[in-house]
């Protein structure tokens, strides 16, 4: 192998690592979120709208996305990101109050936009045609990242039960009740409909480990700068990326893409990040907060070996295939979860999460995959689309969250509803993709790789 196809491979390893920290810090938020609302003294609902100070960040990084790229080079900007990465999991849990966290979240957001946007031009340019593989497995590597994020969290997290169940002897629902912890300390332990036992949360522990590892890929990605400081630009004159495409159509195809990854993405946040809440609160499971952290890495552990299975099986099969399997899946493992979560709580809730994730986990991927055979992803493209993907999500803290304590079979319904829409639009990216124009530009398209080589 050429010292070249070493340097690519190295810049390839980074790329996946840093969607691993991105994982892990999806899969935390969701983990975590009963613990920093205690810390910060304010209720689940409150803290979970971080995630829409987060979406904000997102939007605002997606529209400057293209003029920053434009000026910056792909593997500073990157490298920024893990820096910032590094930063801001230090001072999660140590704000002064959180309207700070708030702040800090929304330049999260802004970090992660400008990685969203890199990542896919980085390893785009560097596979070409092969890049819809490794489109894949930079997804299963997130997912990597999102099993191992809830068990960095759980020796960490405050012992927790649902509030309503420890506090059946008081008169209401909220009056400070004090309980023997493990420690030997008596406690008050009912805040904002939350039981905490044991003390301060050590959480910071978890999230320094975090910042650890950002610090690691942010030292790996210097190395790499220092051997190879090429700007990795999007170049319009590869044969690959030839465009005879109609701008009515690329345009088309930019707007299912950014419909079905908004949708996508609002499916995935909103049930690894509700998914914990949710066992904890519904009546038919009162899962402990560790037996919680658990089915939420569950979720990232089906969510990973999915991906290995779509990123073999997208060497032989197409796009088009993998979104059908994948949503037969997704959508009838929703259904059963909402139908038998009353009747077969624990088979539903596990099994149902696992499979759940297993359909859902390709959808990224799936659908980037499909979109590079039409058009080229650029930074001025995919600016657009991550500003209606993170005004989606800016949306589950006021529709999920806010509901999910009052009632937690809303979740449920949700993710159901939620399911549907996704489906729906699958089948329209399919049925776009056999339309004459799409099929024709497809075609040349293979044949001028062909004669290319």
């Amino acid at each position: 192998m050429s010292s070249h196809n070493y340097l690519r491979w190295f810049q390839t390893m980074n790329v996946n690592f840093i969607a691993v920290t991105h994982g892990m810090a999806c899969a935390m938020y969701g983990a975590t979120l009963v613990d920093v609302a205690a810390i910060y003294g304010e209720s689940i609902e409150a803290t979970s709208r971080t995630l829409t100070a987060r979406g904000l960040g997102t939007i605002f990084s997606s529209l400057i996305g293209a003029l920053v790229y434009k000026h910056v080079n792909i593997q500073i900007m990157l490298l920024g990101t893990a820096v910032f990465g590094m930063t801001a999991a230090v001072l999660t849990t140590i704000l002064p109050s959180l309207i700070y966290l708030h702040v800090l979240t929304f330049f999260v957001g802004c970090s992660m936009g400008f990685m969203d946007i890199g990542v896919h031009v980085w390893l785009q340019v560097l596979w070409k045609e092969r890049s819809g593989s490794f489109f894949h497995f930079m997804n299963f590597m997130f997912g990597v990242g999102g099993i191992i994020g809830p068990f960095v969290c759980e020796p960490f997290l405050l012992e927790t039960r649902n509030a309503a169940m420890a506090t059946e002897n008081s008169t209401m629902l909220g009056v400070n009740t004090t309980v023997e912890s493990s420690f030997g300390d008596t406690t008050p332990v009912v805040k904002h409909g939350i039981l905490t036992v044991g003390g301060e949360s050590r959480i910071f522990t978890a999230y320094s480990i975090i910042a650890a590892i950002n610090a690691f890929i942010a030292i790996s990605m210097i190395v790499s700068y220092c051997m190879d400081s090429t700007d990795f630009k999007p170049n319009k004159n590869a044969t690959y990326f030839s465009e005879n495409l109609g701008r009515t159509e690329r345009r088309t195809v930019l707007t299912l893409l950014a419909l079905y990854l908004t949708v996508g993405v609002t499916c995935e946040i909103s049930f690894s990040a509700m998914v914990y809440t949710f066992a904890v609160n519904h009546s038919s499971l009162n899962f402990s907060k560790s037996q919680a952290a658990y089915l939420t890495s569950l979720y990232w552990a089906s969510y990973t070996i999915s991906r290995v299975f779509t990123t073999i099986l997208s060497l032989t099969l197409s796009p088009a295939q993998l979104i059908v399997g994948s949503h037969f899946i997704y959508l009838s493992s929703a259904l059963s979860m909402m139908l038998f979560i009353n009747s077969s709580p624990m088979l539903s809730s596990w099994l149902g999460t696992a499979l759940v994730a297993f359909g859902l986990s390709p959808y990224w991927a799936n659908a980037t995959a499909w979109s590079v055979q039409y058009v080229q992803l650029t930074p001025a493209a995919l600016g657009p689309i991550l500003v209606v993907i993170s005004s989606g999500v800016m949306l589950i803290p006021f529709f999920i969250g806010n509901q999910i304590d009052k009632n937690p079979q809303f979740f449920l319904y949700s993710n159901t509803a939620l399911a549907l829409l996704l489906t729906a639009l699958a089948a329209t990216l399919i049925i776009y993709g056999n339309t004459k124009a799409l099929v024709r530009h497809k075609t040349g398209k293979e044949a001028e790789r062909l004669n290319a080589h």
